[in-house]
């Protein structure tokens, strides 16, 4: 497990599964910690370098006392600078992740499909 700082200062927590070919984070749901995306995650690392976090307040991340999906946001760009990988939605739970609300107004595309094995 590694951590960053958002903007805000709030430590987010990721872990890193594999080690080659492109680096997806992995955005799960809204009250999920990334104990749940591990399976997934384990499953992509044969040919991704997969970032699982947790989101704020969640997990082993830290939390603000008011919530504001901005903080969200910018926890999401602080793990997006620091590993340089594209967004997985996992599901609706982060819209956040859809083009135009991301502070710089885009939206990393996500990583091509995985072929069936």
């Amino acid at each position: 497990m590694f951590t960053v700082l958002s903007s805000d200062g709030t430590s987010v927590a990721c872990e890193r599964y594999g080690g080659s070919g492109p680096a997806p984070v992995l955005v799960g749901g809204t009250l999920m910690p990334r104990a749940r995306h591990t399976p997934l995650a384990l499953a992509l690392s044969q040919d991704f370098t997969v970032h699982n976090y947790d989101r704020g307040g969640r997990g082993d991340s830290g939390d603000h006392p008011r919530y504001d999906v901005r903080r969200e946001i910018d926890d999401l760009d602080a793990l997006i600078e620091h590993v340089g990988g594209p967004v997985l939605r996992l599901t609706v739970g982060l819209a956040m992740t859809l083009p135009g609300q991301t502070h710089d107004g885009g939206c990393v595309p996500p990583p091509a499909p995985v072929s069936a094995r």
